[in-house]
């Protein structure tokens, strides 16, 4: 146990390769425990569930390791989805946008003909 709790990230209680909030959740169960030395969230491995040990975790929160869904490797930036949101919501101002001026330029045609009619 032992050796897998120093192949781990620091502060990776749980041993899934992320440092979160799960492994808060490991610690804080846990602490003031006494256990077998760098096992559970004993991080600084002194046999007892501590503040120390949570350091560790605060310290370490958020980092993955490489391969376990970070983006080491990755190819190419993908647009959140805000931008696309953005995007349409442009978009469609200037539909509105245009739609309005279209209509204001046939209600101009309609007057201009009706003006030139002759009364009978």
């Amino acid at each position: 146990v032992w050796r897998d709790h120093l192949s781990a990230t620091p502060g990776d209680y749980n041993h899934n390769g992320v440092v979160d909030a799960a492994d808060y959740t490991i610690w804080r169960d846990t602490f003031g425990r006494t256990v077998t030395t760098g096992t559970g969230a004993d991080g600084n491995a002194n046999g007892t569930i501590d503040n120390a040990d949570y350091g560790l975790w605060k310290s370490h929160f958020g980092p993955a390791l490489p391969g376990a869904g970070s983006d080491a490797g990755r190819a190419g930036a993908v647009s959140e989805p805000s931008n696309l949101i953005l995007l349409l919501a442009a978009a469609a101002c200037l539909a509105v946008i245009r739609l309005r001026l279209i209509g204001s330029a046939a209600q101009k045609l309609v007057n201009l003909q009706l003006s030139r009619k002759p009364a009978i």
